[in-house]
């Protein structure tokens, strides 16, 4: 397991088990610094996908995770269980895959494209 993790929490995640359930889990895996980009990644459904609020979607994710993901090293994993996160994260850092928590803890189940 790495040393710490950033975290993009899905919506659907916080309204229906809060941020600290994942927290819980990372913790319980032996993941001793956990970041959290912490608000919306700004796609928000298809609604990041539409051309018309294409730059509406990064501009949300100009409010915490786009920062997040520029701060945080480079070789520490980005989580992002929620599809539209995991796409906004490889919109804005397109050499930085994120892992779904399963991924994270079992890597054998790691998607082809992510290395």
């Amino acid at each position: 397991m790495p040393e710490s993790v950033l975290v993009q929490g899905h919506c659907h995640e916080y309204a229906v088990a809060g941020a600290t359930t994942q927290q819980r889990a990372l913790a319980a895996a032996g993941i001793g610094s956990v970041t959290q980009a912490v608000g919306c990644c700004g796609v928000a459904g298809n609604f990041g996908f539409e051309p018309e609020h294409v730059d509406l979607s990064f501009a949300v994710a100009e409010q915490a995770l786009a920062p997040a993901l520029r701060q945080a090293d480079p070789r520490t994993p980005v989580l992002a269980d929620g599809f539209s996160c995991s796409v906004q994260v490889s919109h804005l850092a397109p050499d930085r895959p994120a892992l779904h928590l399963a991924e994270l803890l079992d890597p054998r189940q790691q998607r082809k494209d992510t290395p």
